[in-house]
């Protein structure tokens, strides 16, 4: 029997080619059944098996480069009694395959009556679902950049996924919930 030699591009390759797959089954879950990763046909139908977003028709963007988004109105963040005044769902081709998959989720309210009490009640949601964030968003550099900025943020970093949670009070306030993808190129795309 003969000694394989396996070449390192070709594994690298062969994993690059094996991790979209994986962390569809194991990623980050995102808030109405979605997960990093999935295809358009996969996207709609998680969108349509939703009890709330199956009975709202979304408005849908395309902007004829791969990349369409499905924007909802008045939808309840997840875990909480906000209700964001936007949630934005995107299908992009930005990836090595150019693919069309799910890259981004987001939720965006828009001046919030209790900013602060807003900003607590998702974190509470956020944490409970993603464990505690990357740093303490009110640790003293954060109170330092809430007192310049008006600021407060906290952020999750996953397998596949980067999530944040912000606070912006300087001249209107608004709080966003952003989930973007980390799995979008392969590193084979680097070998000579």
């Amino acid at each position: 029997m003969r000694n394989r030699r396996y070449h390192p591009v070709a594994l690298l390759l062969a994993l690059a080619l094996l991790l979209p797959a994986a962390s569809l089954a194991e990623g980050t879950a995102l808030p109405f059944g979605l997960q990093m990763g999935m295809s358009p046909q996969q996207v709609t139908a998680a969108l349509e098996a939703d009890a709330t977003l199956g009975s709202l028709t979304p408005d849908t963007e395309d902007y004829g480069n791969g990349a369409v988004e499905y924007r909802y109105g008045g939808v309840t963040i997840p875990g909480t009694d906000l209700t964001a005044d936007s949630l934005s769902v995107q299908v992009d081709r930005n990836n090595s395959l150019k693919a069309d998959r799910l890259t981004e989720v987001g939720f965006v309210l828009s001046s919030p009556e209790h900013g602060i009490a807003a900003f607590r009640q998702v974190l509470a949601a956020m944490t409970a679902t993603l464990g505690a964030p990357d740093a303490d968003p009110f640790g003293e550099e954060a109170v330092s950049a809430y007192v310049e900025w008006g600021t407060l943020d906290a952020s999750w970093t996953t397998a596949d996924a980067r999530v944040s949670l912000s606070l912006n009070r300087m001249y209107e306030e608004n709080l966003t919930v952003q989930y973007s993808s980390r799995l979008n190129y392969d590193p084979a795309d680097l070998a000579e």
